[in-house]
């Protein structure tokens, strides 16, 4: 049994469980990835709506009652 282990059979047992152990680190890489970037995005539309109501509440109110065509 111990021969099988040290010979061919082995090694592709040891290959299988490498290619197994990457697979499993791309993914949970990928987890970690797409966690965090939807962490960035939540982040990123509070400041965007902060920055939209600070920039709302600075506007004089003539700017805001003049058509457009009158620029």
């Amino acid at each position: 049994m111990f021969d099988n282990m040290t010979g061919a059979v082995g090694f592709a047992m040891h290959e299988d469980r490498l290619a197994r152990a990457i697979q499993n680190l791309r993914l949970a890489e990928a987890e970690q990835g797409a966690r965090r970037g939807r962490s960035r995005r939540i982040i990123r539309e509070v400041i965007a709506e902060m920055l939209l109501d600070l920039a709302t509440r600075l506007t004089p109110v003539e700017d805001i009652q003049k058509p457009a065509s009158a620029a």
